[in-house]
């Protein structure tokens, strides 16, 4: 897997619509993502293993966008927003409510994200990553 240069983060306000977008785009078979089990589990990148499931054929799109219906089926890897595992990486990135610059993000918090997202690639089998 090389080494990536320019990872894509898709940022927008609330209630703009880009929760229900970044489904649609995260599951485009060439992404990998961080799921619901990155942020409970800020620290165990090794569970990007399990987001590999949902390119089975048993998880086909239609099989991603039931688990309105059918609750049992939250357990099936899904894009998530994981501000807790940001937050991991970069204290301040969710609290402190404030605008962040650029002197807020020192190399250290940059080595981190980095390796987080490399980590996620690597286990989730991708070479392109979306957040």
């Amino acid at each position: 897997m090389e080494q990536f240069s320019k990872p894509t983060f898709v940022i927008g306000t609330g209630r703009s619509g880009l929760t229900p977008l970044m489904d649609l785009i995260a599951y485009h078979p060439d992404l990998s993502w961080p799921s619901q089990y990155n942020n409970k589990f800020p620290n165990k990148f090794y569970l990007s293993y399990l987001s590999r499931s949902v390119d089975l054929p048993l998880f086909n799109s239609k099989f991603k966008f039931l688990r309105s219906k059918f609750k049992f089926l939250n357990f099936v890897p899904r894009h998530s927003e994981s501000y807790d595992l940001w937050n991991s990486l970069f204290n301040g990135f969710r609290r402190p409510f404030r605008d962040l610059y650029d002197f807020d993000v020192t190399n250290i918090t940059k080595n981190k994200f980095r390796k987080a997202v490399q980590l996620i690639m690597k286990y989730h089998g991708k070479d392109l990553f979306i957040a």
